[in-house]
């Protein structure tokens, strides 16, 4: 039975690189975040993109002033340890504009277009895109609903 696709939202993710980096600065001994740790007992294949990926760097970047080495070693940990799937190439749609013009932040409005794209639901914890998103999309869902459904 082929796994469903989850498409990691850029604020599921980020905690994990908050804690490594945490991790090196404060020498604390690094705990996977809750959500990263619970749903990857699930037998779900994770996705996410090179947009979240650049998201991601860019916060690293402003909230720790990492240089883009330690950045690139922190993306390919992350991807190793949970088996993340990054898409390169991506085709956005006409959907996108409609998305935004309809209250949907950019850079929202490009994920959401990936996820739908790669038919996988869409994980965020952001509630306003996903109140917004569901009338677009309905395959998005926060961490709370991905485990009542499991």
């Amino acid at each position: 039975m082929k796994k469903q696709k989850i498409y990691l939202d850029t604020n599921i993710i980020y905690g994990y690189f908050r804690k490594r980096v945490e991790e090196t600065i404060n020498r604390r001994k690094f705990k996977k975040p809750f959500i990263l740790e619970k749903i990857s007992k699930a037998d779900y294949e994770f996705i996410t993109s090179f947009f979240t990926m650049v998201e991601v760097s860019r916060n690293l970047r402003r909230d720790f002033n990492l240089d883009s080495r330690s950045i690139v070693d922190l993306l390919r940990l992350f991807t190793r340890e949970y088996s993340v799937k990054v898409v390169q190439k991506v085709s956005i749609t006409g959907e996108l504009l409609l998305w935004h013009l309809k209250e949907i932040d950019l850079a929202d409005a490009i994920q959401l277009n990936i996820a739908k794209n790669s038919k996988s639901i869409f994980l965020t914890n952001d509630k306003r895109l996903i109140k917004d998103a569901r009338k677009f999309y309905p395959w998005v869902v926060s961490f709370s609903e991905l485990l009542s459904t499991s």
